[in-house]
């Protein structure tokens, strides 16, 4: 016997995996909680608290419920929101505000001028740095360095991205930015607000120094910012891409973007630390893929706008989106000539976009 299941996958979280016994429980969104095995989930290894989508819900031969065709939901939810704490910042607590960014290694950092020099190995952007000790300068930024030991507690991460068992280690190294967030430094500077992403510009510069220290030895990237994403090494590297493209702008690496408040809201995370706000879309069918599909282009279209032309949306702006749109690193490309419009208004610190 098969559960019916209209309009496509059971969606569910995984809430416990034996790795050892190849086996782990689902629930189901409707509080029934069934069993699946690892020859399920394809594309992607079960761990606790992981979204899934389940093809079919079987009774098997003792009459329970097993689930089967396990598929990662494609559009996450999120709990925590951005871990920027401005009362830490403004107390000189940078380095445990949420406002750093902190790169897992393989081993200890050699700290000092010396460390610096053995990561940065020479590259040509390297010359317009000068390293004082553990910080770092270039232009008009100045960039904090602190190496620490010690487990990584893991209760405010999100780790989704990361392999079922994989290690966060004891060795790391935080970098914070001394103006963090841009946002606020936009708001004060106007149309004088230096472009993070120019050559020499603060998010160009901090991706090269974390790219340069996760191929010195880095396991993975902590982004408290993003609501405590963590990538892998590969993974971060691959979304930055190549930061010698002036016309890249890699700002996926940095911003992550899910379904929160119990899927009533898509929201960006994390746009703040790149000097933009972040941006919203209110689900009104929680269980419609091409709702979510369509908001989730326009929350990403936004969050690229402000960060390929360095601005904030206006007040009442109106957005286009096809609906095949493509969003990334180099801009955005379409071929459908049909698409939403989305009106953007200013809430609170968010732009939220409403459907036209």
């Amino acid at each position: 016997m098969t559960e019916p299941n209209e309009g496509g996958k059971l969606p569910g979280t995984i809430d416990d995996y034996l790795p050892e016994d190849r086996m782990g429980w689902l629930r189901l969104e409707d509080g029934r909680r069934v069993e699946f095995g690892r020859s399920a989930c394809i594309g992607f290894e079960p761990f606790a608290k992981l979204r899934v989508g389940a093809g079919k819900v079987v009774r098997d031969a003792s009459g329970a419920w097993c689930a089967h065709e396990l598929t990662l939901s494609s559009h996450p939810e999120k709990a925590v929101r951005s871990l920027l704490d401005p009362v830490r910042a403004a107390s000189g607590d940078v380095f445990s505000s949420g406002l750093a960014v902190t790169v897992v290694l393989e081993r200890p950092f050699p700290s000092g001028a010396e460390g610096w020099k053995a990561v940065l190995n020479g590259a040509l952007w390297e010359r317009s740095l000068k390293v004082v000790g553990d910080e770092l300068f270039w232009n008009s930024h100045h960039m904090l360095s602190r190496a620490s030991r010690g487990a990584l507690s893991t209760d405010a991460l999100d780790l989704r991205h990361l392999p079922h068992g994989f290690s966060l280690g004891e060795e790391r190294l935080t970098l914070v930015p001394t103006v963090i967030p841009l946002l606020g430094l936009r708001l004060s500077l106007g149309s004088d607000f230096p472009d993070p992403w120019a050559a020499t510009g603060l998010m160009r510069t901090a991706s090269r120094i974390v790219s340069a220290l996760l191929h010195w030895g880095g396991r993975a990237v902590v982004l408290p910012s993003a609501g405590g994403l963590v990538f892998g090494k590969e993974d971060f590297l691959r979304r930055l891409g190549d930061l010698e493209n002036l016309e890249s702008r890699p700002f996926g690496a940095w911003v992550d973007w899910a379904l929160i408040d119990n899927r009533q809201r898509y929201q960006s995370v994390g746009m703040e630390l790149l000097g933009g706000r972040d941006v919203e879309v209110s689900i009104l069918h929680r269980s419609s893929d091409v709702e979510l599909d369509s908001a989730e282009a326009a929350v990403l279209y936004a969050c690229m706008l402000q960060v390929r032309e360095n601005r904030l949306l206006e007040e009442g702006e109106v957005l286009y989106v096809p609906k095949d749109i493509r969003v990334g690193a180099l801009g955005a490309s379409a071929k459908s000539t049909t698409g939403y419009k989305y009106t953007a208004q200013l809430e609170g610190a968010h732009h939220l976009l409403e459907r036209c």
